[in-house]
């Protein structure tokens, strides 16, 4: 069930795989993942809410999986929109051997975001 995520996220035998991706999240909750810092500055490329409304994540350009806390997105939620640009400094989610993602993305946890020329620290 949702409450407890699955470690196993695809079976692969030979060249079949078979993906698991039914609990709508990117990576896995299994374990501790390693985090190096990055600097991304792009438009907001979509903006992901659950199905209360609440902001959970921003996809920034192409590749940007970026995680909002709770926090962060009831004071800057009105803020995020499809197309705005931003700049974003935080650490990146190292990917461990083996793990496959549901996307491409590189999964960032913002510790600044800089938004319409204002700066804003994460909790």
């Amino acid at each position: 069930d949702r409450l407890n995520l699955p470690e196993l996220h695809a079976i692969i035998q030979d060249r079949d795989t078979l993906f698991i991706n039914d609990f709508g999240f990117y990576g896995g909750p299994d374990s501790r993942h390693d985090h190096t810092e990055v600097d991304l500055e792009g438009k907001i490329y979509r903006v992901n809410k659950t199905k209360k409304g609440s902001i959970e994540s921003l996809i920034v350009g192409s590749d940007f999986y970026v995680e909002i806390d709770a926090i962060l997105a009831q004071q800057l939620g009105q803020m995020f929109e499809k197309g705005k640009h931003v700049k974003i400094f935080g650490k990146e989610r190292v990917k461990k051997a083996g793990e496959i993602y549901s996307k491409p993305y590189r999964i960032v946890r913002p510790l600044k975001i800089v938004i319409d020329g204002k700066t804003f620290l994460s909790y």
